[in-house]
């Protein structure tokens, strides 16, 4: 058990003096991913699940190689660093979840967005394609217009990132007008 926690908290690094030092052996790395990867895969299975997904949004959820695709120690230790990477992260079980996004509600809420337990989901899709899209940049620090895109989205039942983009073309387009009003000035 003492090999399995200090595996557990070394990073990658660590891991490989570990080996190189010859404490702990390539065997023992092999038989924790094994032990490991399994629990690994049990809570992405359950985070698949259609409720959760309903509930918390999408998660973006690592893939683990099997353990004969690693066929170098170096491989074996960048997947166990990952495993532990994944293991140790408060979301990787739905109770992180749900504080996450109790927390995540209370902060938009206070920064005046308003977000619902009805539409949480729907906000962490769009959010998730507004970080990702080129209109990130250009309302980068124009949080009103994003939450307005997204008012305006709720109210007009759009939940596709292509309905999505033709908001915000229409606000950008908005934005482009005023700017040019006031450079004129």
């Amino acid at each position: 058990m003492a090999v399995f926690t200090t595996i557990r908290e070394s990073t990658y690094t660590q891991l490989g003096k570990l080996v190189t030092s010859g404490e702990v052996t390539e065997a023992a790395l092999r038989n924790y991913y094994r032990t490991e990867v399994k629990k690994a895969r049990n809570r992405i299975s359950k985070l698949k699940n259609e409720r959760i997904v309903k509930e918390y949004g999408k998660q973006d959820l690592p893939r683990f190689l099997s353990e004969k695709n690693l066929t170098t120690t170096a491989a074996l230790l960048h997947e166990i660093a990952d495993l532990n990477r994944f293991l140790n992260k408060k979301t990787s079980l739905e109770s992180g979840l749900k504080r996450q996004k109790e927390s995540r509600l209370k902060n938009l809420h206070e920064m005046g967005v308003d977000i619902d337990e009805d539409n949480y989901s729907l906000w962490d899709q769009f959010i998730r394609w507004f970080n990702l899209s080129e209109y990130s940049k250009k309302f980068e620090y124009e949080e009103v217009v994003v939450q307005d895109v997204f008012e305006e989205a709720v109210k007009s039942e759009k939940s596709t990132p292509a309905e999505w983009e033709k908001l915000f073309r229409k606000y950008a387009k908005h934005e482009d007008k005023k700017s040019r009003r006031r450079s004129y000035r």
